[in-house]
């Protein structure tokens, strides 16, 4: 049989188109190393360098499927093939390895710009976002391509996908009924990773008075490290709810003010000026601003000093609070000035 009798038989030439495809499916992939990437690497974001190289497997897959799917379409009009049996389910695998071929290159996009966002967003956080959200994002994005392709090749073969999409809908609200509180933690969590409200690391103080140290940030909850070495597991939806004061932002200063009470009839300048001495002679206490001291009030028993002063760091608050409140209390008492307990007259 000679070559001119071969090529009168349509799966034969579709076998060479099909041979042809799978080598410009192979030389497309060594053009796209040796001249998009070399492209890539002269700008100076590398965003686009991920991007080419994230793409190159999925558009060599559609250059063989839509390739081959074109040319079998081409040679439908020859009897041998477009009356075969296996013309149909060749050409349902063709269009079916092209949605999957473009939902691979779109999927392949959107997690490389994802991924280069958020090592960006997160570039100076010790806990990386794209290490938190990465895997979410990726199952997410997968997920949703693949229910758009799986729609796309069923409605092709004439399926009727609307039950589907209404089981889809019943079994999505189940889902989010069921999960509403996991949803609403790991939202929270989404929410604190990128407003970034606190970071690990910061002290921060809750709404009911606790006080600790972030110790770690998760999608569904964030842990706090307090005083007494007690890590308390927070929800992030619960979390996210409350006013939270970030004592570490936009500096680890930190502001301390106390009320310290002296007798009634005490030289109060005279007070004022040893309560400030006491402060300004600590050494972690910032000379700017000043430590200042107001007299704000006549109470029951004393009459009330507010003292104000600033140190360096909040983690030293407890150490710089009792040197000066002890100091304090030995300079009132060598100045002849009480601090009352509280008394009542009848």
């Amino acid at each position: 049989m000679n070559a001119v009798a071969l090529l009168d038989n349509g799966w034969v030439v579709a076998a060479l188109c099909a041979a042809a495809f799978v080598a410009a499916a192979w030389i497309a992939g060594l053009a796209w190393d040796r001249l998009i990437r070399v492209l890539t690497e002269r700008t100076s974001g590398d965003l686009d360098e991920r991007i080419a190289a994230a793409v190159k497997r999925p558009i060599q897959m559609l250059i063989l499927a839509m390739g081959t799917q074109s040319a079998l379409l081409a040679l439908k009009a020859r009897p041998d093939i477009g009356a075969s049996r296996l013309y149909p389910f060749l050409h349902g695998v063709l269009m079916s390895a092209t949605v999957v071929g473009a939902a691979w290159m779109a999927s392949a996009v959107l997690e490389t710009i994802a991924a280069w966002w958020l090592e960006r967003a997160g570039r100076d956080a010790e806990e990386r976002l794209d290490r938190q959200l990465m895997p979410l994002l990726r199952r997410v994005v997968r997920a949703v391509l693949a229910f758009v392709a799986a729609t796309v090749i069923l409605g092709a073969y004439d399926i009727k996908i609307a039950a589907l999409l209404g089981a889809a809908g019943v079994a999505s609200l189940a889902v989010a009924l069921a999960a509403q509180d996991s949803l609403a933690n790991m939202i929270g969590g989404l929410t604190i990773m990128v407003d970034r409200p606190f970071r690990v690391g910061d002290r921060i103080e809750l709404n009911d008075g606790r006080i600790g140290d972030v110790a770690q940030i998760g999608i569904r909850s964030t842990r706090l490290l307090t005083y007494d070495r007690t890590l308390h597991i927070l929800p992030n939806a619960e979390l996210m709810k409350q006013p939270i004061t970030n004592h570490s932002f936009p500096d680890r200063t930190f502001t301390i003010r106390q009320t310290i009470g002296v007798a009634y009839g005490s030289d109060v300048p005279k007070a004022k000026a040893l309560m400030l001495a006491a402060a300004v002679d600590d050494r972690s206490v910032l000379k700017s601003p000043p430590p200042a001291a107001y007299l704000i009030g006549f109470g029951e028993s004393s009459l009330d000093v507010h003292l104000v002063y600033t140190i360096a760091s909040y983690a030293e608050r407890l150490d710089v609070l009792d040197r000066v409140n002890l100091e304090i209390n030995r300079r009132l008492a060598e100045g002849g000035i009480d601090i009352p307990f509280p008394t009542r007259t009848v």
